[in-house]
């Protein structure tokens, strides 16, 4: 499919309305539940109690929300720019700049030290991230022989399936490089991504700093582990 030839339109007329009621709905519903709730449970609450118990459930779901949203971040964003930035160094150094080398042999020369400087720059965001918190990916499978991370989970479900998809992502990033070296332009584009490629895998898979990767969900979530 040709994105370019996609022509949104503005919604209509019916398509607003439709909206707007879902919106409407929405609230009424909500605060039925909430009311519906509060006189279950014996209480004799007045509408202003009522909208003040919503608030609050509302501002607890949002700051909530956000947690997870910034430990999914905190996962996601450290392998996109991994992969982002290996991808477009392959396409400037290996397939752009050899096209040029021709009309100025000096582009050789800055493509060679620009894959120097920036091995040397991924392998020590790998070594500092990742060497701390890489642990992290690995932490919904610990569960299988750790009690005390079972427990935990299954107190804080939510934050399993955070931790899951991050490692789902992880995954899915090594499944990309992979895929990016097999299709790769040249021999020495090969190596530039394996190199990548084994510094990830490698800084995860030996990495058993479980405190740190624990640590840095507690931040985030606010969420304290019981340790006995």
């Amino acid at each position: 499919m040709n994105l370019l030839n996609i022509n949104p339109h503005p919604p209509t007329k019916s398509e607003i309305m439709a909206l707007s009621f879902l919106a409407v709905a929405t609230i009424v519903l909500f605060q039925y539940v909430v009311y519906a709730k509060v006189k279950r449970l014996g209480y004799r609450a007045t509408c202003r109690e009522v909208l003040r118990l919503e608030m609050a459930i509302l501002k607890s779901a949002i700051i909530d929300t956000s947690r997870m949203a910034l430990l999914v971040l905190v996962m996601f964003l450290p392998l996109l720019v991994i992969t982002w930035s290996t991808e477009l160094s392959v396409i400037f150094v290996f397939y752009l700049i050899p096209t040029k080398v021709q009309s100025f042999p000096l582009l050789l020369e800055i493509s060679f030290a620009y894959v120097l400087l920036f091995l040397l720059a991924v392998s020590r965001f790998i070594a500092y991230f990742f060497g701390r918190y890489g642990s992290i990916y690995k932490l919904p499978f610990l569960s299988l022989v750790r009690k005390d991370v079972r427990q935990y989970f299954s107190k804080h479900f939510d934050i399993l399936m955070i931790l899951l998809t991050g490692s789902v992502i992880y995954a899915t990033t090594i499944l990309v490089l992979l895929t990016d070296l097999i299709y790769a332009p040249s021999p020495l584009s090969k190596e530039f991504i394996g190199i990548i490629v084994a510094f990830l895998f490698l800084e995860v898979l030996r990495n058993k700093k479980y405190d740190n990767a624990f640590k840095l969900v507690e931040k985030i979530m606010k969420v304290q582990r019981r340790t006995e």
